[in-house]
């Protein structure tokens, strides 16, 4: 790894692309939560009846 590499500053185009991906990230987990607990719910059912 180069240490004396100088960090540039952020351009507006790189902030936009890291807060998609944090959006993107968020909705991912939201999702999987979702399936989980369907799939959680779909257990009980099966299990109750």
């Amino acid at each position: 790894m180069d240490t004396k590499q100088k960090k540039k500053p952020l351009t507006p185009e790189e902030i936009n692309r890291r807060n998609l991906m944090k959006r993107r990230f968020l909705w991912l987990l939201i999702v999987l939560d979702v399936l989980l607990i369907a799939y959680l719910v779909y257990q009980v059912v099966v299990i109750i009846i």
